[in-house]
């Protein structure tokens, strides 16, 4: 495989996972379009993608509700870069261990990036609601997801340009 492919793929659902875990990691197992080790090859497996599936619903459900969205957003982000760190790792085939900082580095950044951008998201643009703002975080989600699996050279790109947004935001912030 083009190098460029791993790459982009392995980004592009770690990105992904930063703005919902469970959904890149059920189409990745699904997909198989990415290999897990043999140590994790159970994400692929039937009752696991049925328990991940009710897992995701729940996951979309809670974040709907403005008051325990805030927490459940503060207890998911271990669980997002974890996700993103498997799942960058699966796609690339390097150590495990690096794979998972590489990756777990990739989503933490976008987490925080979201988070850092949420005040100004709110005061810039106050006829956005919480609901519009966390269909717009599930929508980043599947389109980065099958973004990565369809043409992952491109998921770089879409990974650059939020990263270049986060700074120039930042830049008029500060």
């Amino acid at each position: 495989m083009n190098i460029l492919w791993v790459i982009g793929l392995g980004s592009g659902l770690a990105g992904a996972a930063a703005f919902r875990a469970i959904f890149p990691l059920i189409l990745a197992s699904f997909t198989r379009v990415v290999n897990f080790p043999p140590a994790l090859k159970w994400l692929q497996s039937t009752p696991v993608l049925l328990f991940l599936l009710i897992l995701m619903v729940v996951e979309f459900l809670i974040d709907e509700l403005p008051g325990v969205s805030f927490l459940h957003s503060i207890i998911y982000i271990a669980i997002k870069v974890l996700v993103g760190g498997i799942l960058f790792s699966a796609a690339v085939g390097i150590n495990p261990f690096i794979g998972i900082i590489l990756g777990g580095l990739i989503t933490g950044f976008l987490i925080f990036s979201r988070l850092a951008l949420e005040p100004w998201i709110q005061r810039e643009q106050p006829y956005f609601r919480h609901l519009e703002y966390q269909t717009i975080e599930n929508l980043a989600s599947i389109v980065l997801t099958i973004i990565a699996i369809a043409v992952p050279w491109f998921s770089l790109l879409v990974i650059a340009g939020l990263i270049y947004s986060t700074i120039k935001v930042a830049q008029q912030v500060a």
